[in-house]
């Protein structure tokens, strides 16, 4: 459900009609930063979602784009920049542990062929082991984020109910 047209305007003029992650300018759009998923899950009021402190400016890239399923702008810059390079890696290593296959196919018994398969796999599982760690504190990140919103919303509505 989309940001009504009048709260989308105060959001973005809160915001320098900036994103709030990057700076552009270009293609905003209006992020929750608690969402209607997380709102039931929470059992907050669906009410509650729409409230400004809610709500952040973000432009359609920073919006969208993910790494390995973290939203980018909950990551920190050098924490983008790490997943960057371990996601290079992680598809170079993969891309290794096909040829390894290709090049010993005949047989794939061969103590060159099981050392170096080892090797392709302790690599491939520390860098997800690191992406994990960085996963885990972006969404430690996000969780604490929400709280501090819903506080926020809690405390300012509650003289109105």
């Amino acid at each position: 459900m989309p940001v009504p047209k009048e709260l989308r305007e105060q959001i973005l003029k809160r915001d320098n009609n900036r994103c709030r992650n990057c700076g552009s300018g270009k293609d905003l759009d209006i992020h929750h930063i608690v969402t209607r998923e997380e709102a039931r899950w929470l059992k907050v009021s669906e009410d509650l979602l729409e409230h400004p402190h809610n709500l952040i400016t973000l432009c359609k890239q920073c919006h969208s784009v993910t790494f390995f399923g973290v939203p980018h702008y909950l990551l920190k810059l050098e924490e983008r920049e790490e997943l960057r390079v371990i996601r290079a890696k992680i598809q170079k290593l993969l891309l290794d542990k096909q040829n390894l296959k290709e090049e010993y196919r005949p047989n794939w018994t061969a103590l060159g062929y099981i050392e170096k398969r080892k090797k392709l796999a302790k690599s491939l599982k520390e860098c997800e082991y690191r992406r994990d760690e960085i996963k885990k504190k972006a969404s430690i990140r996000r969780e604490k984020r929400q709280k501090e919103v819903l506080d926020v919303i809690y405390s300012s509505v509650s003289g109105q109910w």
